[in-house]
Parts: structure tokens; sequence; C-alpha cells
């Protein structure tokens, strides 16, 4: 059994809330805006935990990267 299984329910959803999130990054050059929406999922790298996950949305000037993760390394 692991620690996550002895978890109640409201334990795992906290965890979920602590280790997500979101930022917001605004480029100035225009030379550097996606003019077309883009959608795009990276990868787990060697040092992300196996629920891990990051998504990234950007249009014009503005990228939004979020990360969704419980906390489990």
């Amino acid at each position: 059994m692991s620690s996550s299984d002895s978890k109640t329910p409201f334990q795992q959803t906290l965890n979920w809330l602590k280790y997500s999130g979101a930022s917001i990054s605004v480029t100035l050059n225009p030379y550097h805006w996606f003019w077309t929406p883009r959608i795009g999922y990276e990868p787990r790298g060697d040092w992300a935990g196996p629920n891990e996950h990051t998504i990234n949305i950007s249009l014009l000037f503005l990228t939004v990267r979020l990360w969704i993760d419980d906390g489990s390394w």
C-alpha cells in the first residue's frame, strides 16, 4: 500500500491544490508573439513526479502555463 492510498479524499485533494499552479508570462517583443493560438503539453522531465503534467497555452503576447501535480515524487 502506498502512502497516497492511506490518505482521505480530502487530503488527496489538498495535495493536488498545494502542488499545482499557474503562471502568466507577457512577451513585450512582437517578433516573439504567437499569432495563432498554441496549446502544448510538456513531457515529464527527469525530476518530475509520476502525476505531474504541464500545459502551455499561448496567444499573441500572453502565455499561460498550468502544472498539475499531487506531490508524489
